[in-house]
């Protein structure tokens, strides 16, 4: 506007001169005229301009609030609608440790391991638990050395029996106490993890699952100590309670 005001300016300056220098008066009194109509174009020109553009202000203003409302949520549906669109890509698969964990060759490697310290173990304590020493190892081989159950194994293992009643419980513990004193004195075969963390308590690596009376024999059930095993322990031994309405488990880590 004020560029625009600058050239009319100029362009005026030669044409419009003092009546009294050129001595055409009414002819130059005209040409003011004309002059003084122009700037009043334009600054009533500038007036309205200057007004509507206040005007817009004030309502752009007055409804800002509204406006970034409007435009965030056209914003949010254009998300929306391109994210829909968008083709998911596959999320890449976990590696499965069950192949390593459950080797068959690695568990029956186990089970050898096992069964060599059972067996040194049964033959130190068969004068108290009224089993029979075993004169070779394969004597301990049960039908189905191990089961997976609830993603820990489980070998188990005969033993022959010398008496015809027997407490499985108290075999149990006897056996525990055995195990535990080898893997404390680093006297256990195969073994580098003496003892293994879980909830803030320590368990032995080796842990007897249970005996059962089979009549002429005993099965022996023992597992190595992992978070899969004290938790399917745990999970089993209240579920007993919970059957047999007993306060207090049987159970000297749990």
């Amino acid at each position: 506007m004020a560029d625009i005001c600058v050239s009319l300016a100029f362009s005026q300056q030669n044409n419009y001169k003092c009546p009294c220098l050129n001595g055409r008066g009414r002819k130059g009194d005209k040409k003011w005229g004309i002059l003084i109509l122009k700037i009043l174009a334009i600054l009533i020109l500038t007036v309205c301009t200057g007004m509507v553009i206040f005007i817009l202000a004030s309502a752009i203003i007055s409804n800002l609030e509204k406006i970034i409302i409007t435009i965030g949520s056209v914003d949010c549906i254009t998300a929306i609608f391109l994210n829909f669109f968008k083709k998911k890509e596959p999320a890449p698969a976990l590696p499965d440790n069950s192949i390593i964990e459950y080797d068959p060759i690695s568990l029956e490697s186990t089970y050898k391991m096992l069964r060599q310290n059972l067996c040194s173990v049964i033959g130190d304590t068969a004068e108290i638990t009224k089993l029979r020493k075993p004169v070779t190892l394969s004597q301990v081989d049960a039908p189905t050395h191990f089961d997976i159950v609830s993603k820990c194994a489980i070998y188990h293992f005969l033993v022959l029996k010398l008496a015809e009643e027997i407490d499985p419980f108290t075999i149990t513990g006897i056996l525990q106490n055995a195990i535990e004193q080898r893997l404390n004195n680093n006297e256990a075969e195969g073994i580098t993890q003496t003892s293994f963390f879980y909830n803030g308590q320590v368990y032995p690596s080796i842990m007897v699952d249970r005996v059962q009376d089979l009549g002429n024999y005993i099965q022996v059930d023992v597992a190595i100590a992992s978070e899969y095993y004290c938790k399917y322990r745990e999970r089993r031994i209240y579920n007993n309670m919970a059957q047999s309405n007993s306060g207090r488990p049987q159970d000297k880590y749990f």
